[in-house]
């Protein structure tokens, strides 16, 4: 399970969503619970966290939302060299298929269909957390010779702090 002092983002444009989400993490444990009202809020907050080296861990997402939706922020977080790799919850009422596999597509790294009780969504995190583990283990485990000989080769890449992720261009939202 994710630590009890890791960085959650909420981000949700329903006061009482956001609030319901955060109730329910805080009644698991953890207590760095921060909260965005749009996905171009939650992209200032990852930005803003990432350059005071307090990295987001793990984001919860709603899917329909104003300024910014929130498979736009997964988009614009997949996209990022600093964020591509923080876990992604969508937490929403759209349940159709094709929005799942949408959102399978461009990354999420799970899916949580409201209402849920508070065991549904610690089950999620264990999921994603157990998900994220097995990827440690695996890279750790079995490392590439392709990676062996361009660490050989190249410099270690140093992340950017300076690079702020913007919203995608276009809303692909239903």
């Amino acid at each position: 399970m994710f630590p009890k002092s890791s960085r959650l983002l909420v981000v949700d444009d329903m006061p009482k969503m956001r609030d319901l989400v955060a109730r329910q993490l805080k009644s698991l444990g953890y207590q760095n619970i921060i909260v965005a009202s749009n996905g171009k809020e939650a992209l200032t907050i990852l930005n803003d966290h990432f350059n005071s080296e307090t990295p987001i861990d793990l984001v919860f997402s709603d899917w329909n939302m104003p300024i910014l939706a929130g498979i736009d922020l997964l988009i614009a977080v997949r996209q990022s060299e600093n964020f591509k790799d923080v876990p992604f919850i969508m937490v929403t009422a759209e349940g159709q298929r094709d929005q799942v596999m949408l959102a399978i597509k461009v990354g999420v790294s799970n899916y949580i269909v409201k209402p849920f009780p508070p065991v549904q969504l610690e089950l999620k995190i264990q999921a994603v957390w157990d998900k994220l583990t097995a990827r440690k283990k695996h890279q750790i485990s079995k490392p590439s010779e392709e990676s062996n000989a361009s660490e050989q080769v190249q410099e270690p890449d140093q992340p950017n702090a300076s690079e702020q992720v913007q919203a995608p261009d276009q809303n692909t939202s239903t």
